[in-house]
């Protein structure tokens, strides 16, 4: 048998070799693991034991190939070629598998907290990640490979002074991205107000928020102006006040007038969702006897706080029906005296002695 031959078959057997070990190595591990999480109460994630299996394949094929080769009789060119080119690998692999791990934890982790919040965050985030961790690796890699620090830092500095001046709008309005989920002002289908426009947030993009208004309407509103205007979360209101002014006419008796406190609060203790505050009169009007109603729902749904609204209101209506009592609106009363006013001149004394005098002949 030559010695070509024989490199050859030890190559191979090598390889062959080097494959079974690594499948019941593999083998081994995962029963291991399978017995272990019986046993014991540890949970252990399947896409995470998939990505470090194949890892942990990939890699070892790659060892096992340069083992086999290295055996075999070619040389030169396809020696350098296949190192680098296992070298390469195992370095996409490795970060990878870095990379896919980081961000697994970090999904169960922010999953965990139960905020609904969070896995806009994490779209976010991830990206900046991702493009952190496969930054490191190909720094890692080339410091492997004999390329100096400096002139990597050197030419990403003259790089990086180009991107800033281009992508000044994009920076700043992923800035903004930012920090409304960092702040969480609002969240997705919550109902808030951005100056006289009252919508419900549908979207919240990189750019822009896309709310739909009461009215039905799309109305899209960039960060910026977001984060500069003052919002009002009507959607995050644990227990919502809400106050009424009625005013009944100046003709009520004095014993009606106690007696509406008490007929508001059976009117909202009949009503589900509404909590009686108090009711109090409080003002002399121009045209009305004013009382302030206060009430409370305890529900941060603003329909639901609508509808309570209304049906209290009616309640109210028809009680005071029930009762005779009246609700004010504005009037006013004139009255007007007619005074004559006598002056003392000659003119007019005259025409009263005349008129006098006619009046005693038409007598005689």
């Amino acid at each position: 048998m030559s010695s070509y031959t024989a490199d050859v078959i030890e190559a191979i057997i090598r390889w062959i070799l080097g494959c079974t070990v690594i499948w019941g190595v593999a083998t081994m591990i995962r029963y291991i693991i399978a017995y272990t999480a019986q046993r014991t109460r540890i949970v252990i994630d399947r896409l995470v034991i998939g990505i470090l299996f194949n890892a942990f394949f990939i890699v070892g094929l790659s060892t096992v190939t340069v083992w086999a080769w290295d055996a075999a009789p070619s040389k030169g060119e396809g020696d350098v070629v296949l190192h680098h080119v296992s070298r390469v690998l195992v370095s996409v692999v490795v970060v990878r598998l870095i990379d896919t791990l980081c961000l697994r934890f970090l999904e169960q982790a922010l999953t965990d907290s139960e905020d609904n919040s969070n896995t806009d965050m994490l779209v976010a985030f991830a990206p900046m990640i991702r493009a952190l961790i496969w930054a490191l690796g190909i720094l890692l890699y080339f410091q492997y490979r004999g390329v100096g620090f400096t002139n990597i830092c050197a030419a990403l500095a003259g790089a990086g002074i180009g991107l800033g001046f281009a992508l000044q709008g994009p920076a700043r309005d992923f800035t903004n991205y930012l920090t409304i989920l960092l702040d969480k002002p609002f969240s997705v289908g919550q109902l808030i107000k951005y100056g006289e426009i009252v919508a419900r947030v549908e979207k919240v993009g990189v750019r822009s928020t896309q709310l739909r208004s009461m009215d039905g309407e799309r109305v899209v509103v960039s960060h910026e102006d977001l984060l500069d205007a003052t919002l009002h979360n009507l959607a995050d209101i644990p227990r919502r006040r809400l106050l009424h002014r009625i005013g009944v006419t100046y003709q009520t008796s004095a014993e009606t007038l106690e007696e509406i406190p008490e007929l508001t609060r059976k009117v909202i203790s009949t009503i589900d969702g509404a909590e009686f505050g108090r009711c109090h009169l409080i003002l002399f009007a121009d045209s009305a006897l004013e009382f302030e109603l206060v009430f409370y729902i305890p529900n941060n749904d603003y329909s639901f706080a609508l509808d309570t609204q209304h049906r209290v209101t009616i309640g109210i209506v028809r009680a005071f029906l029930e009762k005779g009592i009246e609700f004010a609106y504005p009037t006013q009363k004139v009255y007007i005296e007619r005074n004559i006013e006598i002056n003392n001149n000659d003119e007019f004394e005259e025409e009263i002695l005349s008129k006098s005098f006619k009046k005693q002949r038409a007598l005689s």
